[in-house]
Formats: C-alpha cells, sequence, structure tokens
C-alpha cells in the first residue's frame, strides 16, 4: 500500500482543541476513502468546512455554489493539502442547474456516495411585512433546491448499493423563532423531509439524517447583524446557550461526518440537534 504523509489542518481537527495541524495519512483506512461527496453551498462556514473535513477523510469533493471566488478558494485550499476537489456554480433555486450540478459530479469523478444539502439563505422580520419575494427566494433554495437534489441524488445512489444524505436544517426549524416565520417554516420542512426521504429510500440502503445547528460563527452570520450590534449581539447568544459559547462550524462538519461514515450505519430518519443545550433551555 501506497500512502502520503501531509500536514492537512483540517476544520474536523480544530487548532482550538488539538493545539496543532494534524499530519493525516492518506490511505484506505480513511472513513471516507474512494467516496464522492456533493456538498452543496460548499464554498463557505459550514458548507466549506464540511467539504475540507470530507476531503481530509479521503472524500472526493465536488462543491456547488453561485459564487466562482469562494469556491474556487475551497478547492484550491484542498488541493493544496493533496486532496482532491472540484467545484461547479449553481443556483439551487432553479432546478435544471441542482440537475446539472448533480450531472457534474458524474462526470468529473464518476459516482456518487454522499449528498450534503447545505445551501440555504435566510431573512428576518416581521409576518406583516413579508413579501411575496422573501417567500419566494427563501422557499426556492431552502426547500426545493434540497427537494430535487434529493430526489436526483436517489437513482445514482441506489445504483451502486446506498449512500447517505445529510441536510442541514437550523434550530429555528426545531422551534418557533419570532422574524422567523418564512425561514424557520423552510428549516422545518427540511426537518420532515428528512423523515419521509429516510422512509421510502431505507429499502435502497440510503441513509438520510439532519442536522440543526443553534449559533455558529461563520461570515455570513454576521451580515445578518449590523456591525455596530455584533459584538453584544453575540454575547447574548452566547449567555442565551447553556454552554455559554457558540459554535463552530469545523463542529458541524465532525457531526456530519459521522452521519455519512460507516460509524452510522444504522442510523436514518434522525434530527441531530447541535447547539449547545439551546433547545432545552
Amino acid at each position: 500500500m501506497v500512502s502520503a504523509r501531509l500536514s492537512f489542518h483540517s476544520p474536523c481537527f480544530s487548532p482550538s482543541t488539538t493545539g496543532h495541524a494534524l499530519s493525516i495519512v492518506r490511505n484506505s483506512t480513511m472513513r471516507l476513502a474512494n467516496k464522492t461527496a456533493l456538498i452543496s453551498g460548499g464554498g463557505t462556514g459550514i458548507g466549506k468546512a464540511i467539504a475540507i473535513c470530507f476531503a481530509a477523510e479521503g472524500a472526493r469533493v465536488m462543491i456547488v455554489g453561485r459564487r466562482k471566488s469562494p469556491l474556487a478558494e475551497t478547492v484550491s485550499e484542498i488541493h493544496s493539502h493533496g486532496g482532491q476537489a472540484a467545484y461547479v456554480i449553481a443556483d439551487y433555486a432553479q432546478v435544471k442547474q441542482v440537475k446539472e450540478s448533480i450531472a457534474a459530479t458524474i462526470s468529473t469523478f464518476g459516482t456518487l456516495d454522499i449528498l450534503v444539502n447545505n445551501a440555504g439563505v435566510a431573512g428576518f422580520k416581521p409576518i406583516l411585512e413579508v413579501t411575496e419575494e422573501d417567500y419566494e427566494y427563501q422557499t426556492s433554495i431552502n426547500l426545493k433546491g434540497l427537494l430535487f437534489a434529493t430526489k436526483f441524488a436517489i437513482p445514482l445512489l441506489a445504483s451502486q448499493g446506498g449512500g447517505s444524505i445529510v441536510n442541514i436544517s437550523s434550530g429555528a426549524g426545531l422551534k418557533a423563532v419570532p422574524l422567523s416565520s418564512v425561514y424557520g417554516t423552510t428549516k422545518a420542512g427540511v426537518v420532515h423531509l428528512t423523515k419521509i426521504s429516510a422512509l421510502e429510500t431505507a429499502d435502497k440502503n440510503i441513509r438520510v439524517n439532519c442536522i440543526c445547528p443553534g449559533f455558529i460563527e461563520t461570515p455570513i452570520f454576521d451580515t445578518f447583524i449590523p456591525k455596530d450590534q455584533l459584538r453584544a449581539s453575540k454575547a447574548s447568544f452566547s449567555e442565551m446557550t447553556p454552554l455559554k459559547r457558540m459554535g463552530r462550524a469545523d463542529e458541524v462538519a465532525k457531526a456530519a461526518l459521522y452521519l455519512v461514515s460507516e460509524d452510522a450505519s444504522w442510523m436514518t430518519g434522525n434530527v441531530v440537534t447541535l447547539d449547545g443545550g439551546l433547545n432545552i433551555a
């Protein structure tokens, strides 16, 4: 067996918890060796962390998004550490582009074993101020895009004996949050769609699970809050969380890694709440 040793500063093993970058040995014992994963919204935040984490565990990674620059940067980062990755520009509000992104994965890597439906958008305002455009924008990406990505992936996963799908929802999909009438409803739909998909695909050996993150520190999270209120808001979110801090993208990535690995081989239709205890506070 031939393997290459390289230094891989992976979000799966955060420096804040390990104290150093790990030396990764790429070989067939890695948890996702010889697997291909498609990750939507893979250029930034949680999606980027998942992409780098999966690549560190041996997966061939296709990341999808609407903006070329962050996609290219993520792929370059993976390549620089010896990983395999590519990207495709697609808008998950457009069903045709969703289908094309899955086709691009097959044409590039020849197979699909894992689908991570991470692409999503958010908006917060009182119900009385919600417009039809607000509704269409969020539901088309958060729910429609996810549903059709799942639909197009199922035959490919089934044709090779099974696979795994992970949907990224939100704590707002489990608990009513003021100002999130559209966002929270779409994310609740993701939770329910996860369970329906799990029931419909179990006989094909396809596992479908869901992660509901709480407050996670990502670049896009910062855009939801005015800059002059950001520090105070993060302090408030940390205080209301029982573990007294916001979460990190790498922590979501590690949960996703577990769900798509053989370690979770008897787990389907589950909702993993990853929020520092916020849901029980």
